[in-house]
């Protein structure tokens, strides 16, 4: 009977309160959802409908902490392993690392809980180690993708900067590493978004939904320290890679233990109750596109510091575009035609036409080198080129912070792209700022001509 009591009493001292306007749940809604059959699969509407975000919010103020740990929480220990022993009748279990093998769901609690709290019970004790599985299988998964970014070095360095001397931020790299789920949710990336299975956007809409419920835990994601002075070269991407298991598993672990240490951190981060649903979240073998960002920074920033750029013309629907013409579009958005319309790209997400140029001599044109990165899946090409004009329209270009987290937790990615937006001279200024300046400088002198 190892800690019933306390359970017992705070549940009777509990008074149920509605719940108003719930957060939803991304996962699939049951209409006839019987949250207290032990024998039915867990359904996340029942983090809802049995008030979960209170009983445990209640749960955590009236539990006391004292020397006899068989009736409360201990001083040393986590909110989460408290309630795990008192909840099992047992301890030993710890979810506050991730990948902790002791942090095992085996569907069992204490058959000496109270009937009155059991149900409650059972779905927190669902939703710690869902939570905890799903950080384990994420960074099992970011592992995976950061091998796949280092295939892709070579062929990228001999196209686009066979000298390898493009510079990039480790800050920045393990960023875009960490939040590379959420990444698949910003609108550039959509249009190749909803051919990724079931299972990985089911994944990124929790994640992204949990994170902006939970802002604290997001923050506990963003990098410290200058950028500046965390910079390598291209080159050595490779090695940096092969370090970043260890940077990425500290990074989630700030993450996972503020939500397994503090209760409101994990109520805010949890209630949506698609951790405690009868889908899982695991993604440690649905690797697609956790990477994307990351190879839209490196891919952009090559480009960049090798003297390629990008002109914004019109915005054009898709049949003005064809008009221009004899034939429609590739796939890839290109015109066909002359060498001139060979460097338009066509965007299917804004409608804008950009036209790839390149600052002195260069062996690629501008169509091969596009193809190249989109066959080989070097960069997400609405991000580049929306990305980019989305960032310097917002006056950041050149900015160190490619991602900018709000302040709902949310992040704004258009500057992962770091090529150059530039507007020909005579042109007016396609997006201005609120003071009236345009943030879109010109590539030449245009005075001298």
């Amino acid at each position: 009977m190892i800690g019933v009591p306390s359970l017992q009493i705070i549940r009777r001292n509990y008074r149920r309160v509605a719940v108003a306007s719930p957060i939803h749940s991304i996962s699939e809604r049951y209409v006839d959802v019987d949250c207290h059959n032990e024998a039915t699969m867990f359904m996340s509407d029942c983090w809802t409908r049995l008030g979960i975000s209170d009983w445990l919010r209640e749960w955590n103020q009236t539990t006391p902490v004292c020397s006899d740990s068989s009736r409360c929480c201990s001083s040393d220990e986590s909110w989460s392993t408290c309630f795990l022993r008192l909840a099992r009748g047992l301890g030993g279990q710890d979810c506050t690392t991730v990948n902790d093998q002791t942090c095992t769901w085996d569907n069992r609690v204490s058959e000496y809980l109270a009937p009155s709290i059991f149900d409650e019970v059972r779905y927190v004790v669902k939703s710690i180690y869902g939570v905890h599985d799903f950080f384990s299988s994420y960074f099992k998964a970011l592992q995976y993708a950061t091998t796949q970014t280092a295939l892709m070095i070579t062929p990228l360095t001999n196209v686009i900067d066979p000298n390898s001397d493009t510079m990039l931020g480790l800050n920045i790299m393990m960023f875009v590493l960490s939040f590379g789920l959420s990444f698949l949710l910003a609108p550039t990336v959509a249009v190749k978004f909803f051919s990724l299975s079931n299972s990985l956007r089911y994944s990124a809409q929790s994640f992204a939904l949990s994170m902006q419920q939970a802002p604290a835990v997001a923050r506990t994601m963003w990098p410290t320290g200058g950028e500046e002075s965390r910079t390598f070269q291209i080159s050595s991407l490779n090695t940096q890679l092969n370090n970043a298991s260890m940077t990425l598993s500290d990074t989630l672990d700030r993450a996972l233990k503020l939500l397994m240490s503090d209760v409101p951190s994990f109520v805010s981060y949890a209630q949506s109750g698609d951790y405690c649903g009868n889908e899982t979240i695991d993604i440690a073998t649905k690797t697609e596109g956790l990477d994307l960002a990351l190879r839209t920074y490196v891919t952009s920033e090559s480009m960049k510091q090798n003297g390629w750029y990008a002109v914004p013309l019109k915005i054009s629907t898709e049949e003005e575009y064809q008009a221009l013409v004899d034939a429609a579009p590739t796939a890839k958005g290109w015109r066909n035609g002359s060498d001139v319309v060979d460097k338009i790209w066509w965007s299917p997400t804004t409608g804008r036409q950009y036209s790839l140029e390149h600052s002195g001599s260069f062996t690629v044109s501008s169509r091969d080198l596009m193809e190249s990165i989109d066959n080989f899946g070097w960069a997400n090409i609405p991000t580049l080129f929306d990305g980019s004009y989305n960032c310097t329209a917002a006056g950041r270009a050149g900015s160190a912070a490619k991602i900018l987290p709000l302040f709902d937790g949310s992040l704004d990615v258009a500057c992962i792209s770091s090529l150059p937006i530039y507007r020909p001279c005579g042109s007016n200024c396609p997006d201005k700022l609120e003071d009236g300046s345009c943030p879109f400088g010109f590539k030449e002198n245009c005075d001298s001509r």
